[in-house]
């Protein structure tokens, strides 16, 4: 396990050595190197064991000068358990230590093997279940960056909507709000204009420098037994072109006796205007089958094993693909020439997306309980060239080029939810793959072509990639603005300033929460073993480590 053995019980001696430790910290990075020596001595008084303490000494006398003094402590860390080369080879608080011999030989005694982030066991914190209520603050349910007017919008589980800068996440302005939670948040991709849809159907128009709505509309009628809303389970797009937008959901039993599931697909303008409607279809509740082509003239929706196109002005059928399987996702890629379609045969096809001649197939082997796993989601890469697809039943990714059909890496076995999409954020070829289970609730996860599997400091759904090169990830917990070309968390906004508990990729903490009983260790993915934060606060609690992962450094979680 990777926690301590014998979990702290005293929650005020947990909050004294989390307060002394961020002060302390706090005060090596002012310079203020007696204040920050004497707050590391209280906390080894409070954890006499903790390598993260040791360590910490270790930096201040680095940069105090006494580098017999900093050695020592360095080795005093070691014996008790640190390991974490990449932080140490990081970390400026010990530039005066790295060219002394002897900084090579504590580099090597250290061991370099530790445990996988995407082991069951690895510890996420989260909320408590009884502050997920109706009665706590509202929290952030969907965001995304609007290139044309460089900010994000932000929705929450109360209606409210808040304008945030893309550089910085420094508030800009808050919008009038809506009449139930956000559900979905849509940019358009020319014009400074959003669209928002809310879980009782709310559809509204936003210009995103004038607080209210240019056009409301119904996009459905809400079930009247309220059910959880999931962000996967909705749709809301602009066209490529932003002349129309589109709006389906799913999980809503519109007529239980006629067996359909979902909602109505409804297109607009973008002045707001409805077009045309297209009622709801037999199949599965957790999949929303849409997409628009690359020129914005038509829209594809999914019926059984069928794709049918519909012209974007006015809904008629312009053309139909039968496929051998099930359609449960698909996409167009931006250069107009490729289809990609996902399938319950545990398939991903790949159509010229002019004639719908198949080009190429991949399928997806078995789980390792023989299951046959679904394609559920596919994404491009912004130039096309190359195609990400997600299995589930054990969640695996891979990725093929779109020109030859040829499979650049086989989906593997994971962990996550079963059947559900997962949504996919790929760089400019696809190198890496950015991914988190449907419920948006999970950490962000990382796979590569030529590297292992790594996880964001980060957790929430998974964002759509856009031109500006950023993405927001939101969570319960506030966003989160990440460079896809860097692959890194560039800033954090949390929902409520003193609740951010981001975490490094290995599992540490930097930020003392106001209220520790609203937060626990999750020590099982599915939330079978919750523990108290304050039992781990000792082991967990590092502003530096990340401070260091936001910074792109892939870190270690000890153990004892």
């Amino acid at each position: 396990m990777f926690l301590a053995l014998h979990p702290q019980t005293d929650a005020d001696l947990a909050r004294a050595y989390m307060r002394e430790h961020l002060a302390a910290d706090q005060a090596l990075i002012a310079g203020r190197l007696d204040d920050a020596r004497l707050g590391f001595e209280r906390c080894r008084e409070l954890a006499p064991l903790s390598p993260t303490i040791a360590y910490a000494l270790a930096c201040v006398t680095a940069r105090a000068g006494d580098l017999d003094r900093a050695f020592a402590a360095l080795e005093d860390a070691r014996s008790l358990g640190f390991r974490d080369a990449s932080l140490a080879e990081w970390d400026e608080d010990l530039a005066s230590l790295k060219h002394d011999p002897r900084w090579s030989l504590w580099l090597a005694a250290l061991p370099r093997s530790g445990p996988s982030p995407a082991d069951e066991h690895f510890p996420w914190l989260a909320l408590a279940p009884e502050q997920a209520n109706t009665t706590r603050a509202p929290f952030t349910t969907a965001a995304e960056v609007s290139v044309p007017a460089h900010c994000i919008v932000v929705g929450d589980s109360r209606g409210g909507l808040t304008r945030i800068a893309l550089v910085d996440g420094s508030f800009e302005c808050d919008y009038e709000s809506l009449g139930g939670p956000i559900w979905r948040v849509a940019t358009h991709p020319t014009a400074p204009e959003f669209a928002v849809l809310t879980t009782r159907g709310e559809l509204a128009f936003f210009r995103c420098d004038d607080s209210k709505p240019f056009a409301r509309s119904d996009a459905f009628v809400p079930d009247p037994e309220p059910r959880p809303q999931r962000p996967f389970l909705a749709y809301l797009e602009y066209s490529p072109d932003g002349s129309r937008i589109a709006s389906c959901s799913a999980y809503y039993p519109t007529d239980r006796r006629a067996g359909t599931v979902g909602c109505p697909t409804v297109v607009w303008s973008s002045a707001g205007t409805k077009l045309w409607e297209r009622p709801p279809q037999p199949g599965n509740p957790w999949y929303v089958e849409l997409a628009w082509t690359s020129d914005g003239v038509g829209l594809a929706s999914g019926e059984g094993s069928e794709l049918v196109l519909h012209a974007a002005v006015d809904g008629a059928e312009l053309d139909r693909l039968a496929t051998p399987a099930r359609v449960l996702c698909a996409r167009f890629d931006p250069s107009g020439a490729r289809l990609a379609t996902g399938h319950e045969d545990a398939t991903v096809r790949l159509w010229d997306a002019r004639t719908f001649e198949q080009i190429g197939h991949a399928r997806v082997s078995p789980s390792l309980f023989d299951q046959e796993r679904d394609v559920n989601s596919v994404a491009f890469t912004l130039d096309g060239s190359r195609l990400a697809y997600a299995a589930c039943e054990a969640v695996g990714i891979g990725v093929l080029d779109s020109a030859t059909g040829v499979v650049l890496r086989e989906p593997e076995d994971g962990d996550g939810h079963w059947c559900e999409p997962v949504g996919l954020l790929l760089d400019r070829d696809a190198s890496n793959v950015w991914w988190s289970e449907g419920c948006g609730g999970g950490a962000i996860e990382r796979v590569s072509l030529d590297r292992p599997s790594h996880v964001l400091p980060i957790s929430g759904a998974t964002p759509r990639a856009n031109a500006s090169g950023r993405a927001v990830i939101a969570s319960g917990l506030g966003i989160a603005c990440f460079d896809v070309a860097r692959g890194r968390v560039i800033w954090v906004r949390p929902t409520h300033v003193g609740t951010d508990v981001i975490q490094a990729q290995s599992g540490h903490f930097g930020v003392l929460p106001l209220d520790p009983e609203a937060l626990y260790v999750d020590r099982k993915r599915n939330g079978a073993v919750r523990d108290p934060v304050w039992w781990h606060a000792r082991t967990l609690f590092d502003p530096k480590r990340v401070r260091a992962s936001l910074a792109g450094v892939e870190l270690v979680l000890w153990r004892y």
